[in-house]
């Protein structure tokens, strides 16, 4: 489960972004209890059950989703890349001097084996830059191993299994954790496990037309989305849905009929 997730240089994200599941101590009506759970073990941890993302829109906010994505999607493909590949690089580009700085994604979180740890890497178009794994044993902040562009890497006392061998056949555009875990470095795959079937980043949203005819046909959920509306203070207090006849629609003659019906039962309602 996620702890914090961290990102900086990634898209419209310069500075460092961190998403924190950590509740605060709030107290009286602003008190969550039922959004809160204690992991087994960890019971000085209470940890949000879900969280939302307020900003405006093109603030980056489904760029902090795209991160997490990004993040799991190269601890599981790393090792996919070829030697002298480029990596999957996308900085931000507002800032020349943006365009030549590793992007950097960090999570804090517990993994399937009931272990907390703290994952991170930057990058570059080129290779992994740095890349660190600690876990915690009995409160206590462990290195598992760090490496950085230019030494050797250090692996911490609490590491299991060959550690030269392991160092010498990584390439630079690989990390280290999943060149470990697809090696059969059992302590590595519990931690890539994780990314592979406990971590999971679902990209989208119910576009409109979905809304509008659920408030065209669901009383109830029009009142709701009003009552929304009113209370986020956006000076609208309410509003209609309307169906229309889509035979009206007029269409390009050489658009495919599938389109067609798709346009259509998007245009259905307004």
């Amino acid at each position: 489960m996620i702890i914090k997730f961290s990102a900086a240089n990634f898209r419209s994200i310069y500075e460092k972004v961190t998403l924190d599941m950590l509740a605060t101590k709030l107290t009286g009506k602003e008190a969550t209890i039922s959004n809160l759970f204690h992991p087994s073990g960890y019971k000085s941890l209470p940890i949000l059950k879900s969280a939302v993302i307020y900003g405006a829109n093109a603030s980056g906010k489904s760029n902090i989703l795209k991160a997490m994505d990004f993040f799991r999607e190269f601890i599981v493909n790393s090792t996919n890349l070829k030697f002298g590949e480029p990596l999957p690089y996308e900085p931000f580009r507002l800032f020349n001097h943006a365009t030549v700085e590793p992007s950097s994604f960090e999570m804090d979180f517990i993994a399937r084996d009931n272990v907390r740890y703290v994952y991170g890497f930057k990058i570059t178009a080129e290779e992994v830059v740095e890349e660190y794994l600690y876990s915690f044993t009995s409160r206590k902040k462990s290195e598992l191993f760090v490496r950085k562009k230019g030494e050797k890497i250090h692996f911490g006392s609490l590491f299991k299994g060959e550690q030269k061998v392991l160092e010498d056949q990584l390439l630079n555009n690989n990390l280290l954790l999943s060149k470990a875990a697809n090696s059969n470095y059992e302590q590595m795959q519990k931690v890539y496990t994780y990314f592979t079937r406990g971590f999971h980043v679902v990209l989208g949203s119910l576009n409109d037309s979905f809304s509008m005819k659920k408030s065209f046909e669901d009383t109830s959920f029009k009142k709701y989305i009003a009552d929304f509306l009113k209370v986020a203070d956006t000076g609208i207090e309410a509003f209609e849905v309307m169906k229309q006849d889509i035979g009206d629609l007029k269409f390009p003659n050489d658009m495919p009929q599938a389109f067609r019906e798709k346009l259509a039962k998007r245009s259905a309602y307004k």
